[in-house]
């Protein structure tokens, strides 16, 4: 049998060693007897940009694609309460929160046609693969036991831009936007890009890149559903570090390809910004490998 890793272990064991050794199925694997119901906003937008950038209708026609992304989102929502009975706090807060992610997929869908310079190859993809042993070269690492060591997590989505550059993108619900230095830090999806080109042998993943959106409360003057007018396209840039390029075919993207973002408005996203000139950004810890 396997050793399976994910992402939760990783965290775990770097938060909390007890807690990882409660929870972890590679330990005692315990859950809670009882589930308790937990409202997850940022999975239920990110199931709605999953069908929008849904790989097979990419091409169609974004006036038949964008309700049924807000069908998935209400869909996620919806899903999350059932079997639960809510209190009156937490079905307000449930409602609440349909409103508000109504009004932010309203605004974001409205403003990345214009900044959406790439083609979907995957959305909510999961991976495994085997970690490589790095005291053997051509080897793979396994346990004490002899069990093969496996890594394996979830991609929200895998782009390719006009260069044949692959990017893995993950989308990010926060309640303030983070600052660059922090975002290559973000060692999880640095690990995913690692695993994907293992993964996906036949490419290889140029970069990561974060989208990032900032809900607001609801608004008096929204629309049926919730919805409010979007207020168009807003300024914003994005920044993700790509590895050095080991081939001409494969150079570094231009500015704005294979990212997207929310617009900034209240209800807008961003990832991280930089200007012209400084594109493309120097490499740094979010590159692969060399």
């Amino acid at each position: 049998m396997a050793a399976d890793l994910r992402p939760s272990d990783r965290i775990w064991f770097k938060r909390c060693r007890r807690s990882w050794d409660l929870g972890s199925r590679l330990r005692r694997g315990l859950e809670p007897a009882e589930r308790r119901y937990a409202l997850d906003l940022d999975r239920a937008v990110r199931d709605g940009l999953a069908v929008y950038y849904f790989p097979g209708m990419w091409e169609w026609d974004r006036k038949v694609v964008l309700p049924l992304a807000f069908a998935a989102f209400e869909k996620s929502l919806q899903r999350q309460r059932e079997g639960h009975e809510l209190t009156p706090a937490e079905d307000e807060q449930w409602r609440g929160a349909l409103i508000v992610g109504q009004q932010l997929l309203d605004h974001y869908l409205a403003w990345a046609p214009a900044v959406d310079r790439f083609w979907p190859v995957r959305v909510e993809t999961d991976f495994d693969v085997q970690v490589p042993d790095p005291a053997a070269a051509g080897a793979d690492l396994v346990s004490p036991g002899g069990e093969p060591v496996r890594y394996g997590d979830r991609v929200d989505l895998l782009l390719v831009d006009e260069h044949d550059a692959y990017w893995v993108a993950r989308h990010r619900l926060v309640e303030r936007f983070t600052e660059p230095e922090l975002l290559i830090l973000d060692d999880e999806l640095v690990a995913a890009c690692w695993a994907w080109e293992l993964f996906y042998r036949a490419r290889s993943t140029t970069s990561c890149a974060w989208a990032g959106s900032r809900p607001i409360r609801p608004s008096p003057s929204a629309g049926p559903g919730g919805r409010t007018p979007s207020p168009g396209p807003g300024p914003s840039t994005a920044a993700c570090t790509p590895r050095p390029s080991t081939s001409r075919a494969r150079s570094s993207p231009r500015r704005g390809a294979g990212c997207s973002a929310a617009p900034a408005s209240p209800a807008a996203g961003r990832l991280s910004t930089t200007s012209a000139a400084a594109w493309p950004p120097k490499p740094s810890r979010c590159s692969t490998r060399p």
